[in-house]
């Protein structure tokens, strides 16, 4: 009821909110924020969420080491919960790459290298400066056969040397 009045909704409000009937609206959540004195990522358990991911990520590399078997699959379901993502973003993109390089089914390749290059095109689009990206998307492209793709986005890049050597 004081939380109620603290952040301008009624007992009938809190008490839904509480039995999972109605969630707040986002004035309601950063009003709550506030109140409680915690970031909204924390009322929303967001920080804790991908922070666990983080973990299971970090404790499934430390077991299996770098077998995107084990790891592309706690990227994917990060990358569902926060699609923006910019470090799971590049490890699902390395593990699709590193996918297609275990493969020797030529369809099955190049399923990955595709969804590798989404990927990494998602990643760039949303930090333009990532040469990591850049340089990730002129190998794609080169691993696909499409060399002057390749050759054009390796333009892009500052170290054009390097983005050529793929």
């Amino acid at each position: 009821q004081q939380l109620g009045k603290l952040v301008g909704v009624g007992k009938k409000t809190i008490s839904n909110w509480e039995r999972n009937i109605t969630e707040p609206n986002a004035y309601n959540i950063m009003a709550l924020a506030r109140e409680l004195r915690i970031s909204t990522d924390k009322l929303l358990c967001f920080k804790d969420r991908r922070d666990q991911l983080e973990k299971d990520w970090q404790n499934a590399f430390r077991e299996y080491g770098d077998d995107p078997r084990r790891t592309l699959p706690i990227s994917i379901s990060a990358l569902e919960e926060y699609p923006y993502d910019k470090t799971f973003l590049f490890r699902a993109a390395h593990d699709e790459e590193q996918l297609s390089n275990l493969e020797t089914d030529n369809e099955t390749k190049s399923q990955h290298l595709h969804r590798a290059m989404n990927y990494a095109q998602r990643l760039l689009s949303i930090n333009s400066e990532s040469e990591t990206a850049k340089q990730m998307i002129v190998r794609l492209y080169s691993k696909l056969g499409q060399d002057d793709m390749a050759i054009e986005q390796a333009y892009k890049c500052k170290d054009i040397d390097l983005a050529l050597k793929f």
